[in-house]
């Protein structure tokens, strides 16, 4: 992988493109659809947006809107005891 790396150093040496980390966050429709490749087992390929899943078509219209997405995630129940003397 570290030879991969270093020829797209090079490729980005010689264009006019800037390569940058995004967090899983900021981009919700990528971090679905790499999901849902790892849940189905048959290889699926979306060519218009009607084909997408419900969920996605709903992120990516979100982005589309410059909606802010945030990070939800679930609480544990916690389980509390209240015994008054």
């Amino acid at each position: 992988m570290h030879k991969e790396v270093e020829e797209l150093k090079v490729h980005m040496e010689n264009t006019c493109y800037i390569l940058r980390y995004c967090y899983r966050e900021a981009n919700k429709v990528a971090d679905k659809l790499a999901s849902l490749c790892h849940t189905n087992q048959q290889s699926t390929m979306f060519t218009t947006f009607a084909e997408l899943p419900r969920r996605i078509k709903g992120l990516m219209t979100m982005d589309r809107w410059n909606m802010a997405n945030f990070r939800t995630i679930r609480k544990k129940k916690i389980e509390i005891i209240w015994d008054p003397p």
